[in-house]
């Protein structure tokens, strides 16, 4: 948030951010996330939670502390919080024993989309939803925490897969853009970026872009 109250002017520069999840290398948010943990932490046990973008900067965090700073970490939660990239699987993820790894809890709606790009460190909870799913309205309330609203005696009812939409965004995301050459990746990221400086509107953008 300190982050934002500086530089952010306009919501561009998350979505800039975002944009960097698509090539394989560490983003701004993401640094400044690992760099400032270390000073938030105190003695006694803590546990660390986010949603979205937030949830996977918790994780993240919890990723990069010492063996030691895991011990007082209780649990790490995320909430619809999309995977990582290859560079922060390799360098953090593959550093977690099995016992640390149990602190880690992934909870999915069966709808969302979000969570659904990127490689996650370990299989999420997917969480059935009262809700229907038919349009892109409804993709963004399913996003929310407030769209985890399916649960009995005070648990999420769980399922074992997403639906139809999330399965094919992961398909698209994770079998097909991630599967071009980084060269590619970072030609489209340049071109978005550069897209979202001109300020079009989001029907202007779509028609750019096509």
């Amino acid at each position: 948030e300190a982050k934002d109250d500086l530089y952010h002017t306009t919501c561009w520069q998350d979505w800039e951010d975002n944009l960097k999840l698509f090539i394989n290398e560490i983003t701004p948010q993401q640094q400044y996330a690992i760099d400032s943990i270390q000073q938030h932490l105190h003695q006694g046990s803590f546990y660390m939670c986010g949603h979205s973008k937030g949830g996977q900067l918790a994780l993240l965090c919890a990723m990069s502390l010492s063996s030691t700073q895991r011990e007082a970490l209780k649990g790490v939660v995320s909430f619809n919080a999309p995977g990582f990239q290859k560079i922060i699987i390799d360098e953090y993820a593959s550093t977690l024993s099995y016992e640390e790894l149990l602190k880690f809890h992934l909870f999915e709606s069966e709808h969302d989309c979000v969570s659904s790009c990127f490689e996650h460190i370990k299989n999420p909870y997917y969480i059935q939803s009262p809700n229907p799913c038919r349009t892109v309205l409804d993709l963004y309330h399913h996003h929310n925490v407030y769209g985890l609203e399916c649960m009995l005696y005070s648990d999420y009812l769980l399922c074992e897969e997403k639906s139809i939409v999330p399965q094919m965004i992961h398909y698209l995301v994770n079998e097909r853009y991630l599967q071009k050459s980084e060269e590619q990746r970072r030609e489209f990221v340049t071109w978005m970026n550069e897209a979202f400086t001109q300020e079009l509107t989001a029907q202007e953008l779509i028609a750019k872009a096509l």
